[in-house]
């Protein structure tokens, strides 16, 4: 991936009726990064799109939602709980770093969406305040 226009591929607008929880949405104007937490964070790789993409946000964009999934990574664990401090170790070097540019990470497993159901409380709480981090800087 490089430049604008990568940064703009991953941009997906004009959703109609998109349903968060408990919550219609009629338009969404959130722009969406998704990362893999199996990747380990690189200021030349990671950093460099979160800094295009706040450079080339649309002015009237509101949002920014870095997804961190954890599919990969999991997987690799393959639910040895042997290795929980691990997984959560890697968890905060992306927190950490995500942070370092200002915005909120959402860290999830996107493999456990499953589609047409409902996401659980915790994953709409924690997609909200990722995404409202961005309007309040």
């Amino acid at each position: 991936m490089s430049g604008e226009s990568s940064v703009r591929e991953l941009r997906a607008t004009g959703l109609q009726g998109v349903s968060l929880g408990e919550t219609e949405i009629a338009l969404v104007d959130v722009e969406a990064l998704v990362f893999n937490l199996a990747a380990t964070p690189e200021v030349e790789n990671h950093g460099a799109v979160l800094t295009r993409a706040s450079e080339v946000r649309d002015a009237d964009a509101q949002r920014m939602l870095v997804l961190v999934d954890e599919t990969a990574f999991l997987d690799t664990m393959q639910g040895d709980s042997s290795l929980a401090g691990r997984i959560e170790e890697r968890r905060e070097t992306w927190r950490a770093f995500v942070r370092r540019y200002g915005l909120e990470p959402c860290l999830v497993n996107l493999s456990a969406l499953v589609q047409g159901s409902q996401p659980d409380d915790d994953l709409v709480r924690r997609v909200r305040s990722a995404s409202r981090q961005v309007a309040m800087r």
